[in-house]
């Protein structure tokens, strides 16, 4: 089997819900033993959309009433930082969220509205105190 028959068969072992953590992590080994210029385009193409965005601003389409955002903050748990994310839905500021990096201390939904008129929106997400380390 060839390198990129392998990684079709890698990627194609994702199978939703937490199933994705092995297949993510041999695609990254083996794309890296690759080299950038050997993955194959079906792969690249969709990369490369994005490959040299800047990710400071997000901007999310959507339509309906409403909208909710899950995450996290990526970093050790003891930490005492809280992130702060200012929400803009259609170009207006909405809110500015507190996000402690400790789980512990949050909830898994970084932001909610479901009281929007009904129709197209976009939610644009803004980090106002990034720390190198966390993410």
């Amino acid at each position: 089997m060839t390198q990129a028959g392998l990684l079709d068969k890698i990627m194609g072992a994702w199978a939703g819900q937490d199933s994705d953590c092995n297949p993510a992590t041999d695609a990254g080994i083996l794309c890296t033993m690759m080299g950038y210029d050997n993955i194959p385009d079906n792969w690249l193409d969709p990369i490369k959309q994005v490959e040299d965005r800047y990710f400071s601003y997000t901007t999310i389409e959507f339509s309906g009433i409403g909208i909710v955002i899950k995450g996290s903050i990526a970093g050790e748990p003891e930490t005492k930082y809280t992130g702060e994310m200012e929400v803009s839905i259609d170009g207006e500021a909405d809110r500015i969220m507190k996000l402690p990096a400790d789980y512990r201390k949050r909830t898994d939904e970084l932001y909610w509205n479901v009281q929007l008129p009904d129709g197209g929106h976009s939610a644009e997400l803004r980090w106002l105190n990034p720390v190198e380390g966390l993410g």
